[in-house]
């Protein structure tokens, strides 16, 4: 759905506005997001990882989906820490993730669906969840909130749409 809202705020001529095309029909499928840290690094925490960062300001990099919610949710953690980290933009999830197992990158922010399974490998390194509380598949992983993020949360969602002016009987 990210695509959908993304799409006319990246493009002059998407052919849509998502907020007067469409109508929500039902919600399918939430999921936080983790973000997490290659192994490699020195961070065990987050404010460890934001010390760390602005100790060294412009040499961490952080590797996402170019437009989507994951770019978005690491563009507010830069704004609400005023941490300095480059972005590196990728066509997709599947080669930001490989990057961050492999080294490539320092950091990443993607659904927990996603990581959980690299994490219960310690193949990267949680450090927070974007829930307002902790995430059932990651209990032992604190958000941000309790991390000192105060209101910061982001979550990744399914749902159904249907065109604007649908009849009510067709969307119950």
């Amino acid at each position: 759905v990210t695509t959908l809202v993304t799409g006319p705020l990246l493009s002059k001529n998407a052919g849509y506005d998502p907020l007067k095309d469409l109508v929500p029909v039902a919600l399918l499928a939430s999921t936080p997001f983790a973000l997490v840290v290659a192994s490699s690094m020195p961070p065990k925490t987050l404010e460890e990882l934001i010390g760390y960062a602005r100790r060294n300001p412009g040499k961490l990099n952080f590797g996402t989906p170019a437009g989507t919610l994951a770019h978005l949710t690491g563009e507010l953690f830069r704004v609400k820490t005023g941490i300095d980290i480059v972005v590196i933009p990728y066509k997709g999830a599947a080669t930001a993730v490989t990057d961050i197992l492999g080294g490539q990158v320092d950091m990443t922010f993607e659904p927990t669906s996603v990581l959980v399974a690299h994490i219960q490998d310690a193949k990267v390194r949680p450090l927070a969840v974007t829930g307002a509380v902790r995430s059932p598949q990651l209990p032992e992983v604190p958000t941000m909130i309790e991390s000192g993020l105060a209101g910061f949360t982001s979550y990744s969602w399914s749902g159904i749409l249907a065109p604007a002016g649908t009849s009510p009987e067709i969307l119950d």
